[in-house]
């Protein structure tokens, strides 16, 4: 009876451990990461637009442009020009950066944001991260160092987002 009690046991917890192992990985799965992985799923990423949009995620990475916080201005994304924009900032260790989003003309775009630190290899590693519905970023940094903001509409989205960068 104990040995079939402690099979019972052994096998409840081996059934168990996949899917908190499952449930864990998407958690922890960067919310512009699992839309990519849909697009792939839905082979959305052999047409025409889905490819455009994965591509111009990686493209703004490495084209940011430079900015002075704070900054403000508004950004026009379009379904049929798959588009993403990113933004290089300085931060100071202590320094607390806060993005907000907002919608213009009533039209809410839903955006993936992404902070990468740029290594000295020159290589982008995520520090922060969000996707909709959430419309604000805070991060601080550990150090002195250069950061990418990239923020990025879903896929066929279309409207206009307005952008704040701010820190204190």
């Amino acid at each position: 009876m104990a040995a079939f009690l402690l099979l019972f046991v052994l096998a409840a917890a081996a059934a168990c451990r996949p899917i908190t192992s499952f449930r864990d990985a998407v958690l922890r799965t960067p919310p512009y990461e699992r839309h990519v992985a849909s697009l792939r799923a839905a082979a959305l990423d052999r047409t025409m637009l889905g490819a455009a949009w994965i591509a111009a995620g990686d493209r703004a990475l490495e084209t940011p442009q430079s900015t002075v916080i704070p900054y403000q201005h508004s950004e026009q994304f379009s379904q049929d020009r798959p588009s993403a924009v990113a933004y290089q900032v300085e931060l100071r260790r202590g320094q607390s950066y806060r993005l907000a989003l907002g919608s213009a003309s009533g039209s809410r775009v839903n955006v993936f944001v992404d902070i990468f630190r740029v290594r000295q290899d020159g290589m982008f590693e995520r520090v922060a991260t969000t996707g909709p519905p959430v419309r604000h970023v805070a991060f601080e940094p550990d150090e002195d160092e250069t950061f990418v903001v990239r923020i990025q509409p879903e896929f066929l989205a279309t409207g206009t987002v307005n952008i704040a960068h701010a820190r204190r």
